[in-house]
């Protein structure tokens, strides 16, 4: 399930980049898909941690080094995991901005007459990066 989560938020990532969605779309597909990713993933890890991990280091003593490496690792993605939420909140709040932005700019081409614009002869075209 968190592989198939972490597809669909690339996914996600990839149609705001591309510009094929509605940035209202991408904003609630990003938050529904981050917030069950990273919820999942904490509760799974949390019942390992607490529960299988000791319960099954107390049935089979040889294994209990390896289930402490194995919460040792869950603690580790802990700041990757909170890094990613951070992450996540701040695109969530920069993309009514950016919408914004580019509703302005829609407006504006709009209200040009950019057929004049592209027949005005100039002495040097620009490229854009």
């Amino acid at each position: 399930m968190f592989r198939r989560l972490q597809t669909m938020l690339f996914q996600v990532s990839e149609l705001s980049l591309d510009h094929r969605e509605d940035p209202r779309g991408i904003a609630a597909n990003l938050q529904r898909l981050a917030s069950m990713f990273l919820n999942e993933l904490h509760g799974h890890h949390l019942i390992e941690d607490i529960h299988y991990f000791p319960m099954l280091a107390r049935l089979e003593p040889r294994l209990e080094r390896g289930f402490a490496l194995l919460d040792s690792d869950h603690h580790a993605l802990d700041p990757h995991l909170h890094g990613l939420a951070e992450r996540i909140i701040a695109v969530l709040r920069a993309l009514p901005q950016a919408n914004a932005k580019m509703s302005r700019l829609h407006g504006e081409l709009a209200l040009s007459n950019v057929s004049s614009i592209a027949t005005t002869p100039t002495r040097r075209r620009s490229s854009f990066p």
